[in-house]
C-alpha cells in the first residue's frame, strides 16, 4: 500500500491552481475594460449571441455530444432544466445513425459540447440542423474548425490552456471551463426566465431539497400578528416592542395598518425630545411611527420575499391576503 505523501497532496493543488487559472483567465478576457482587442470583441459577440439564442427560443435547448463531453451535456441539459429552460440531452451518434433524431423540433436550439471541434458525428449533426433552419451554438476549442463552420454562433475556448498531467488522453481543464460556461448561460437563464414570469424551479423541484426554500410562498409561513393602537403611550410602545421580540410593531387606526415602529424609531424619537418627561406622558404611537408601510401578495415564494426584505432593508412585511386578522413573514422565520 502506498503511503500518502505531501508530493501527492502537491499535485491536488496543482491542479486546482491550473483549472483556477484558466477559468480566471478566460473570464479576464471578456470584462468590459477587454472590448479594445479583436479577440476579445470576437468571444463577447459570440456569449451575447449565444444567449440572445437561448432566451428566444421557443422550443428546448438540445444539448449533444458524446464520450466525456456527453456526460457534461447530461449535466448542462439537467442544469437548464432546472432553472425554467426546457432541455434534453440527445447523443449525438444516436441521432444521426437512428431515429434519435426526431428529437429536435424546428423550434428547438442545438447546443454541442466538443473539445476539438471535429468529431464526425457532432459536426453531422450540426450540419442537418443547420440545413433544416435549426439555430446551432457550439462549444470547442477552435473557432475554425469543422464544427464552428456547422455553427451559427461558436463560443471558442481557444488553445492556450493545458489538461491536467493525468495521461494526456482525459480531458479535464476542457471540461472544467466549458462546464463554468455554460452553468453561466443557467444563471443568465435563470433570471430571464424569472423576469418572464416562469415558476422555474418550484415546477422542475416540488419536493426536492433544492426546490424548497424556493417553492415555499408566503402564505405558508405568515404569522398572524395584533397591531398596536395608534394611541398607544411612547412608554407602552417601548415596552411592548422589547416584550415582543419582535424588530417590528405595527401601528392600527380604526382597522388599518398606517405605520410601523421599530427599534431606530424608538432610538430617533429619544434623541430628538428634549424633554424625555414629555416623550413617556404624551408622545404617541401615531407621532413616532414610520408610514412607510410595504406589503407583498401571499403568493409570493418565500425566496422572492427575502430579497424583498434585503433589499429595502427591513426584517418584516404586510401580507395581502382574504384571510382575516393582520399577518406579516419575518425574516427570521425563513
Amino acid at each position: 500500500m502506498t503511503l500518502f505523501t505531501n508530493k501527492h497532496f502537491d499535485k491536488m493543488l496543482e491542479g486546482l491552481q491550473i483549472q483556477a487559472a484558466v477559468l480566471g483567465k478566460f473570464s479576464a478576457g471578456i470584462v468590459r475594460e477587454s472590448w479594445k482587442t479583436a479577440e476579445s470583441k470576437v468571444k463577447i459577440t459570440a456569449l451575447k449571441k449565444a444567449l440572445s439564442l437561448m432566451e428566444n427560443c421557443t422550443g428546448k435547448v438540445v444539448v449533444s455530444s458524446m464520450g466525456r463531453f456527453g456526460k457534461v451535456a447530461e449535466i448542462v441539459s439537467s442544469t437548464l432544466s432546472a432553472v425554467g429552460t426546457d432541455s434534453t440531452f440527445l447523443h449525438a451518434s444516436e441521432a444521426i445513425h437512428g431515429d434519435e433524431l426526431l428529437v429536435l423540433q424546428d423550434n428547438d436550439l442545438l447546443l454541442i459540447l466538443s473539445k476539438n471541434g471535429n468529431k464526425k458525428d457532432l459536426v453531422t449533426l450540426g450540419t442537418l440542423c443547420q440545413a433544416k433552419g435549426i439555430p446551432v451554438i457550439s462549444i470547442c476549442d477552435d473557432l475554425q474548425s469543422a464544427l464552428g463552420d456547422a455553427s451559427e454562433v461558436t463560443i471558442e475556448l481557444g488553445s492556450d490552456y493545458v489538461e491536467l498531467s493525468v495521461g494526456d488522453v482525459t480531458p479535464t481543464t476542457s471540461i472544467a471551463l466549458m462546464l463554468q460556461i455554460c452553468n453561466s448561460f443557467a444563471a443568465a437563464l435563470y433570471h430571464f426566465n424569472h423576469v418572464q414570469g416562469d415558476k422555474v424551479v418550484e415546477e422542475r423541484h416540488p419536493s426536492s431539497e433544492f426546490g424548497t426554500k424556493e417553492v415555499s410562498r408566503v402564505k405558508d409561513i405568515m404569522i398572524e400578528i395584533t397591531p398596536v393602537p395608534y394611541s398607544m403611550s411612547f412608554d407602552e410602545l417601548a415596552s411592548t416592542l422589547t416584550e415582543s421580540c419582535r424588530e417590528i410593531l405595527f401601528v392600527s387606526k380604526e382597522g388599518n395598518i398606517v405605520g410601523q415602529v421599530s427599534g431606530k424609531d424608538i432610538s430617533r424619537a429619544v434623541n430628538s425630545t428634549d424633554s424625555k418627561a414629555k416623550l413617556f406622558t404624551k408622545v404617541t404611537a401615531l407621532e413616532v411611527m414610520n408610514e412607510n408601510v410595504r406589503y407583498i401578495p401571499e403568493e409570493t415564494l418565500t425566496a422572492d420575499a427575502v430579497e424583498i426584505m434585503n433589499l429595502n432593508k427591513v426584517t418584516s412585511l404586510l401580507v395581502k391576503t382574504e384571510k382575516p386578522g393582520i399577518y406579516v413573514v419575518d425574516l427570521h422565520s425563513l
